[in-house]
């Protein structure tokens, strides 16, 4: 057992290092706990609006009404966070208009061209190859956890086991 949590905190580390993928990761997931804890805020902001009878009913109201402020105001600078977590690492760059070569001098501006595409396409092959990289690691480490579940049964691994494969897929 002292081997597998060993191994967990190398791959803890590694995947550390590769963190711009964990922290697009991290602000999905905010995002998506932002949203839904936002409508169930307003489900009962909306319930107690027609039902608040008490002060503790309207005190209430009042506090999720601010709390209501605070998550639509955290929305908004996650905004773009809860579509797509890794588009902006994943989509290339747009090579967009080629210009023609209609001069000798338009050579050198082909060549530039040419150097930015290559200089474009060896960082898309970086950011595959660290993605690879991280997957893999985080595959090593629900693996440990799956055998670690079944070494304690107590279920304390259950959950954080649940949670890698989540990350995984």
């Amino acid at each position: 057992m002292r081997a597998y949590q060993k191994q967990l905190n190398e791959f803890e580390k590694d995947i550390s290092d590769e963190n711009t993928w964990i922290k697009s990761y991290a602000s999905y997931l905010t995002s998506l706990k932002v949203r839904t804890s936002l409508a169930k805020i307003k489900k009962r902001i909306t319930y107690l609006k027609k039902h608040a009878k008490t002060m503790t009913d309207k005190d209430e109201l009042n506090g999720l009404i601010s709390k209501e402020n605070i998550l639509t105001s955290q929305l908004e600078k996650l905004k773009g966070k809860d579509d797509a977590p890794f588009e902006h690492l994943i989509t290339p760059p747009s090579i967009g208009e080629v210009e023609k070569i209609t001069n000798p001098f338009d050579i050198f501006t082909g060549f530039s061209t040419i150097k930015n595409l290559n200089i474009n396409f060896e960082e898309y092959k970086l950011k595959r190859d660290s993605l690879e990289k991280i997957i893999a690691l985080l595959r090593k480490e629900h693996n440990i956890y799956k055998e670690l579940e079944k070494l304690d049964p107590s279920g304390k691994y259950e959950e954080i086991k649940k949670y890698k494969q989540i990350q995984l897929r």
